[in-house]
């Protein structure tokens, strides 16, 4: 099937509807949550930094820092080319007058290229420090003598983050140099899109995987559901609700490969990657909020507009009214 087909078949059919509207939905509630969260995370900043995972979180915090300001970036820019393109005369042809496109437009194009580029590569990082989170949780767990061994690696990890930037940066160079050699030299091969289809959705399928590593957790503190300190945190219906939005959130792209007749490689790849840019992030959100959750109703419930601004800001992350809700799985504190 050819893409102008595929992409007619798309449109004709719901996924056309279900697809922008899940994006849509998805990206509003991420961009009102996001202040939210980061007044949850600076309030509680003081009492997560005594915990082990502190390091790793810390960072996704500022990489959801840079991507809602990308997202933001990303939302004016596109705005900005859809006024632009309506104001040109209706027989516009790009390839025919491209000396009528101006410069700041171009430079809007390229914004929209390096923030979508910029969101890709961090959303791979995102999906594999969820996953490291649930192995660490989850190792230390079930195995409380192997703390100091998984201390020691996220010491290095955190240590060496850089790497993983640069790795992903490489791999995806190397894509592309792959891409131009085949299609100058005419020559058979692996196709580029199917390498791109197996690593990302290896990938993408990560906090899948990271949720299910919550289960056995899950089910061993239920079974402890009567200490005191449970009956008041219920930690496993957080994890339960993790396991459950992780899970929702990812078969929905699936729709498509199962509604469409046919599906071209490289059209489901964009459209599964473009939905997940705006889902992984707001997936963090509500699970660190919901793990948060007297905070939260106790921001509701006496919100000061002057407050909320000092600890969005940093200045002020204590409270002598409302402590930090902290989650500690270990065995050895049970």
């Amino acid at each position: 099937m050819h893409w102008d087909l595929l992409y007619l078949e798309f449109c004709d059919g719901g996924s056309i509807y279900l697809y922008f509207i899940s994006v849509f939905v998805f990206l509003v509630i991420y961009l009102i949550l996001f202040p939210f969260y980061m007044y949850v995370f600076n309030y509680n900043r003081k009492q997560d930094e005594k915990t082990f995972m502190f390091p790793i979180i810390d960072h996704i915090f500022k990489m959801n820092k840079v991507a809602y300001i990308l997202i933001v970036c990303l939302i004016i820019c596109i705005i900005k080319t859809c006024v632009y393109f309506s104001t040109l005369p209706s027989n516009f042809q790009l390839d025919a007058d491209e000396e009528m496109v101006d410069t700041p437009q171009l430079f809007t194009n390229l914004a929209i290229v390096a923030s979508l580029l910029t969101l890709f590569l961090m959303n791979q990082l995102f999906h594999c420090f969820t996953f490291l989170m649930a192995v660490e949780r989850f190792t230390i767990y079930f195995f409380p003598s192997s703390e100091k061994i998984v201390l020691k690696f996220q010491t290095y990890v955190t240590k060496h983050i850089k790497f993983a930037y640069c790795l992903l940066i490489v791999k995806d160079i190397l894509a592309l140099i792959y891409a131009l050699w085949k299609h100058v030299n005419l020559k058979g091969g692996i196709d580029v899109y199917f390498i791109y289809f197996a690593f990302y959705y290896t990938i993408f399928f990560l906090p899948v995987l990271a949720s299910f590593l919550y289960i056995p957790i899950m089910i061993s503190i239920q079974k402890r559901a009567h200490l005191p300190s449970f009956q008041e945190n219920e930690p496993q219906k957080f994890i339960f609700w993790q396991t459950i939005a992780a899970t929702v959130v990812k078969i929905i792209p699936l729709y498509l490969l199962i509604t469409l007749d046919e599906v071209e490689l490289k059209f489901f790849i964009i459209v599964c990657i473009i939905f997940d840019l705006f889902i992984t992030p707001l997936l963090i959100q509500v699970s660190y909020l919901g793990c948060n959750k007297r905070n939260v109703n106790a921001l509701i419930s006496s919100f000061k507009f002057k407050k909320f601004v000092q600890v969005l800001c940093g200045s002020d992350s204590e409270s002598p009214t409302v402590h930090p809700q902290v989650y500690s799985i270990s065995q050895t504190q049970l």
